[in-house]
């Protein structure tokens, strides 16, 4: 008996090291490295996501919503924007009459958004939830070790394949110019914990699938949103770089100029022509082989 209690101890103990070590898929969720230096942060608006190609969902627009705000707060994380949420976004459109510009996913046209450089648009494709069949019993003495433990814990956690594409474009409202476009697929096969997820599952050859549930929809969402923008990074960073250079280079430069001293205005002197004699007496003109002045007699 005390050799099977040791034997379950440490099965449980391999069982919890596997659960933990499997957290990291979502510990390191909005850890990105540092932010280019920048003077000032552009002001990125966020807009509803669109979805394509996803399983049935009981609401459709609240992963939308939901996607669009939790890539707004990675991206505060990230350090790089000064990020306006979705609800601020569209009161923004609202009160200056924009609200017809964007679509979710796009830009329908062009125009200058007060208190907003750029909008961030994005379409999440394909997000798909399956639960892995799980190994059959083993037989033996470790099979009745097993199933002894999942009686101790009265369930087993379903391992789940997820399935994520995203796309991002971050555009220039008022020229419609994509700064930086990007997409990634995610899929992650691990146990429901390690992405954040509630499924479960009891029995041991089930194989029918999880009801899934928003929250495991979204948890599944924001794994394969973070995954998207930490492949962007590098580009964000490169146009953020481009931004700043060109930012300083049209700011205007003074150019000391040193101080002039007018010049003093004088009468120019008429050299007298070597032709003629002024007479020193009377200012007349002679002739140079004069020696006399030929108006007052003078001696020249």
């Amino acid at each position: 008996m005390k050799h099977i209690t040791a034997i379950v101890l440490l099965f449980l103990t391999a069982c919890g090291c596997k659960s933990g070590s499997q957290q990291s898929l979502v510990s390191n969720i909005g850890s990105y490295g540092a932010a280019p230096t920048m003077t000032s942060h552009a002001k990125l608006g966020v807009t509803p996501f669109k979805i394509e190609a996803d399983q049935p969902s009981e609401s459709p627009q609240a992963l939308s919503n939901t996607a669009a705000d939790e890539m707004g707060r990675l991206f505060l994380r990230s350090g790089r924007f000064d990020v306006v949420d979705r609800t601020s976004t569209a009161e923004i459109l609202e009160r200056n009459n924009l609200t017809g510009i964007v679509r979710p996913g796009r830009l329908v046209q062009t125009a200058n958004v007060p208190g907003i450089d750029y909008l961030l648009l994005g379409t999440l494709s394909n997000l798909q939830i399956q639960r892995q069949q799980a190994p059959p019993q083993e037989d033996g003495f470790m099979g009745k070790v097993k199933g002894f433990t999942n009686k101790l814990t009265q369930n087993e956690e379903a391992m789940v394949t997820a399935d994520c594409a995203v796309a991002i474009q971050i555009v220039d409202p008022a020229t419609g110019d994509v700064v930086v476009f990007n997409n990634s697929e995610l899929h992650q096969t691990a146990s429901a914990s390690a992405m954040g997820m509630d499924v479960m599952q009891t029995g041991g050859g089930a194989t029918t699938q999880p009801r899934v549930s928003e929250s495991d929809r979204a948890a599944v969402a924001r794994l394969a949103l973070d995954d998207t923008l930490r492949k962007s990074l590098a580009k964000i960073d490169r146009f953020l770089e481009s931004r700043q250079t060109m930012a300083t280079s049209n700011s205007p430069t003074t150019i000391p100029v040193a101080p002039t001293t007018a010049p003093l205005t004088s009468t120019p002197t008429v050299a007298p022509s070597s032709a003629v004699k002024i007479c020193p007496n009377c200012g007349a003109e002679n002739d140079r082989a004069a020696k006399f002045c030929k108006r007052c007699g003078a001696k020249l």
